[in-house]
């Protein structure tokens, strides 16, 4: 009879740890999420969310948002306003920060 050598068992063990976590990090991305999202916690509906708080302050003020960024927490957006392109920075409770019209 033979018994399993320390290193066989410690190889075992990083096998079904890899394995297991490859696994985890699958089921994240299965729900509609990418690995970056997923270790942030951002998701595709969260993404919609803010897209739709943003439109409808920038609406109020009349503008029409076309393209929207997030990162750290603030928004970059692009939108236009009596025929003009702005780029507004806005916060997390969406009061504008700064304000950049494109010539």
């Amino acid at each position: 009879m033979s018994f399993p050598t320390f290193r066989t068992i410690t190889l075992t063990a990083a096998a079904t740890l890899v394995a297991g976590a490859a696994l985890a990090s699958g089921a994240e991305r299965s729900r509609g999420e990418t690995a970056g999202q997923a270790r942030s916690g951002y998701t595709e509906q969260m993404r919609h969310e803010n897209t739709e708080r943003v439109r409808t302050r920038l609406k109020a003020d009349g503008y029409e948002l076309r393209k929207l960024e997030q990162e750290d927490g603030r928004f970059e957006a692009y939108a236009l306003k009596n025929g003009k392109r702005f780029e507004l920075y806005l916060d997390k409770g969406l009061n504008i920060l700064r304000s950049k019209a494109d010539d």
